[in-house]
């Protein structure tokens, strides 16, 4: 059997060497603990379970009847919206009911909010 073969006998799978990857010290050093995934993987590695931010966002909307589409209204007032919507990308200072915050968006989406 040629080296070639042998070696495509040997190859790993992509899920192998992904796993392999995750294993890494490397891969453990850059991971960042503050990511969604990583938040809950966490939270259920501690507490047996997790909730994700969906299941707050509904809890909020369908139990405490907290009205999603104001509270929208109140994170992005109309003078931003229309910077939002001339931008595609970017971050701007909003001044809101007393409180200074920042709004980062990526295509014309806000993506989080900063203190």
């Amino acid at each position: 059997m040629s080296k070639k073969n042998q070696k495509w006998l040997t190859k790993k799978t992509k899920e192998e060497r992904a796993k392999k990857y995750k294993k890494s010290d490397f891969y453990k050093a850059i991971i960042r603990p503050s990511l969604r995934k990583n938040r809950e993987d966490r939270e259920v590695q501690e507490n047996g379970f997790a909730i994700t931010d969906h299941a707050v966002f509904r809890y909020y909307e369908r139990v405490k009847e907290i009205d999603m589409e104001s509270l929208k209204k109140e994170i992005v007032p109309e003078s931003v919206q229309a910077f939002i919507c001339a931008q595609k990308n970017g971050e701007i200072s909003v001044y809101s009911g007393g409180e200074k915050y920042r709004l980062k968006f990526a295509n014309k989406k806000v993506i989080t909010i900063k203190r």
